[in-house]
């Protein structure tokens, strides 16, 4: 784009002037825009160390646990009590902060006791000990390099456990600064947060929502913490402001207040709302791996979700401000693709199903063996399943269920190798996109099975076979070659991390780590916008265990009673996601009658109408263009593409997408306050969403630019929507 006339002198403080911005050279940086108007008083870094301490036996009472270790814990810390497991871990309700009053050994007492509903179910629960605050001190500000049409300014934080070095890449052409973050770390250290504090100089006027909605913080003053997700916010006064978006190198960004939030704050709440991106944060990686079994009803666990660092450990943190007077709106990138408002996902775990069950849940009835004859369920209505399986069976372990009251064995539990009928039926189902992976090699445990080889070359069949990127754990208490257990342990010999990067396996869920997933009764958007949005809902995380590239997805376990007509319209209506893990063909059982599949006169499995009808809304609210109905590989993978996506905005009414990804990303979509866009760059499609959104998609060439134009409502009048 033409650059802007320049001729303000520079300002005495300033260690370079652009024409949309005055940076100083003080540590931290300050930015003033043309108008003269201090927007940004200066970028500190903060952090917290942190230590966990996780059961090692059942409590026997409600003010005093039995830790595997209590170094460094006190009489008289205040410490975080949480039950995380399989989730609803992440809810308020599940979060205890209590005193310390006695250490004896491994042993604490503390005050006040925990509440019943947190003494019910104590696998995984741990104590979690976080120190002060600590602001990273800042050196340096000066000018590394300034060359025709921009500059590079560096400064430095260096505290005792580590030393951040800072750059800031200002361009003359455009309100964006790129801000570089080196750390390396000078001793091992397990840390709470990593965090950026924006010292605004101007009101926070704007939240960018998770769900990619904007809230208006004025209208809608902040009463509570606000967790973003990985989104950000933006801040002005007149026309003189700043913004922040769309932050993958990041944890999470959050706005801290002076109300309720996460019990340990990231920072210590100020006098007004403080904008944050967490590099790090223990909220943003969650992973829990299985120990040891006890005994039939409870297991220890180890809670590894606290970032940690080891001395000559290196990291690199990017993100963007734009900064300048009368910013255009930026585009927010959808979390569904194609021009779809929302997004299903079902997923399914493989236990005590047989044939007859898997064809009534997918071809609507256990008569039904070709998928062109289905009178329903799945196949039916054209819904795609992430559908875990189990590869073999070879020691018959039963489907085990209750029936009248009496237990019961309905044959062995399906498996891929010991049913040719099965592996047709799979072949058909991936045929029409379903994603088949694998839950496990095996239903049981067998202790002589032989380990790396044999597991290699099973999950490798499956596949080579089907394609898929997803694994879904099982039985990660018995199963020693699970993630959530033993899988990704180098020194193990279960471990499978060569077999899953092998096999090009990249898409995890693991029952012990899913606390980003609470139940609310009647809702099935995984986000859960709740109104406040204090809680952290990610829909994907990385954690550094995991081999490069892969994550951890969360999801929910609704009855399908949530599944009515409101809420998957809520579901849309709020841009959500909808990631569903259950048992679809688990035969009809007194203990788990989950209402997919009935028997009819003469004892045939078959779908149930109330299945079959919400198939059919979310059918149509599909066909719509409304509601993506899709699997777990073409949708993190996605997001995954969203992550290369950059955006540049262009005063006064024009930005720049990028994509730095060799892979193009297909349906690319976005959303930004306007009429309508206009681009001669690209083909694409828009639609007028009814908050003021338009509503934009694309296929984004590998390593594409495009360029897009805002046309305001108050220009339109009279001009019939694209």
């Amino acid at each position: 784009m033409p650059s802007l006339p320049f001729v303000r002198p520079r300002r005495h403080f300033a260690a370079y002037e652009s024409p949309y911005c005055s940076v100083s050279a003080a540590p931290g940086l300050a930015f003033d825009t043309p108008s003269g108007q201090r927007v940004l008083n200066g970028i500190s870094l903060s952090y917290s160390s942190g230590a966990v301490h996780c059961l090692s036996a059942p409590p026997d009472a409600s003010d005093r646990l039995q830790l595997d270790h209590t170094a460094g814990l006190r009489r008289g810390d205040s410490v975080l009590i949480t039950n995380s497991m399989y989730g609803g871990g992440s809810r308020s309700a599940y979060q205890k902060i209590v005193r310390i009053t006695e250490i004896a050994h491994n042993n604490i007492t503390f005050a006040p006791a925990l509440p019943e509903h947190m003494m019910r179910y104590t696998k995984g629960l741990f104590v979690l000990n976080r120190g002060p605050t600590q602001s990273v001190p800042a050196t340096g500000g000066r000018v590394l390099d300034e060359a025709e049409g921009g500059a590079t300014l560096a400064w430095t934080y260096k505290c005792e456990y580590m030393t951040c070095v800072a750059k800031a890449v200002l361009r003359d052409d455009t309100p964006r600064i790129d801000l570089h973050f080196s750390v390396e770390f000078l001793r091992p250290c397990r840390l709470f947060n990593l965090s950026l504090v924006f010292d605004s100089g101007v009101p926070l006027r704007e939240a960018f929502l998770k769900n990619r909605t904007v809230r208006d913080l004025k209208a809608n003053p902040l009463k509570r913490d606000l967790w973003l997700w990985k989104e950000g916010c933006h801040a002005s006064r007149g026309d003189a402001g700043w913004t922040v978006l769309h932050t993958p190198s990041a944890a999470s960004c959050e706005i801290v207040t002076r109300g309720r939030g996460y019990p340990f704050k990231t920072i210590p709440p100020a006098n007004k709302p403080v904008f944050i991106v967490n590099f790090e944060h223990y909220n943003a990686q969650h992973f829990r791996r299985h120990r040891e079994r006890v005994n039939n009803d409870f297991s220890t666990f180890e809670e590894m979700s606290l970032p940690t660092f080891e001395t000559g450990d290196y990291r690199e943190y990017t993100l963007s401000i734009h900064v300048g007077d009368a910013l255009p709106a930026p585009p927010r990138l959808m979390l569904a693709p194609s021009g779809y408002r929302a997004i299903n996902v079902w997923t399914e775990h493989a236990d005590k199903t047989i044939i007859e069950t898997h064809r009534a849940a997918y071809f609507g009835n256990e008569s039904i063996t070709r998928a062109e004859d289905a009178t329903g369920g799945f196949v039916k209505h054209g819904h795609v399943v992430t559908k875990s399986i189990f590869c073999g069976n070879p020691r018959k372990q039963p489907n085990e269920i209750v029936r009248d009251g009496a237990s019961v064995s309905v044959g062995p539990m399906l498996a891929l190798v010991e049913s040719e009928a099965f592996g047709e039926m799979l072949d058909q189902l991936a045929a029409l996109g379903h994603e088949i992976c694998v839950h496990a090699i095996r239903p049981d445990r067998d202790a002589n099975l032989p380990k790396t080889s044999t597991l290699t070359a099973a999950i490798g069949s499956v596949y080579r076979r089907f394609g898929s990127p997803t694994w879904i754990d099982h039985a990660i208490e018995s199963i020693e070659f699970c993630a959530g257990f033993q899988g990704l342990v180098p020194y193990s010999a279960w471990c499978m991390t060569e077999a899953w990067e092998r096999n090009g396996v990249r898409f995890f869920w693991t029952w012990s780590s899913t606390d980003f997933m609470p139940k609310t009764r009647n809702t099935i958007d995984l986000l859960h916008n709740d109104g406040d949005g204090a809680m952290p809902t990610p829909l994907y995380w990385h954690h550094p265990l995991l081999p490069e590239g892969a994550v951890i997805w969360g999801a929910n376990e609704c009855p399908l009673a949530y599944f009515s007509d409101q809420t998957i319209d809520q579901l849309i209506q709020e841009r959500g996601v909808s990631i569903q893990q259950h048992y679809y063909p688990f035969l009809i059982c007194d203990r788990n009658s989950f209402g997919f599949l009935e028997r009819d006169e003469h004892g045939c499995y078959r779908a149930t109408d109330q299945f079959n009808g919400m198939l059919a809304h979310m059918a149509r609210r599909r066909d719509e263009g409304e509601l993506m109905i899709t699997t777990i590989g073409t949708i993190i993978g996605y997001w995954l593409g969203l992550e290369g996506i950059e955006h540049t905005l262009m005063p006064p009414n024009s930005f720049e997408l990028t994509n730095t990804n060799d892979e193009a990303v297909p349906g690319l979509a976005f959303v930004v306050r306007a009429a309508e866009v206009e681009s001669d760059q690209i083909r694409f499609s828009q639609r007028e969403l009814d908050s003021g959104d338009v509503l934009v998609w694309f296929d984004m060439p590998a390593q594409g630019r495009v360029t897009f134009r805002t046309v305001p409502h108050t220009r339109r009048v009279g001009k019939e929507s694209l």
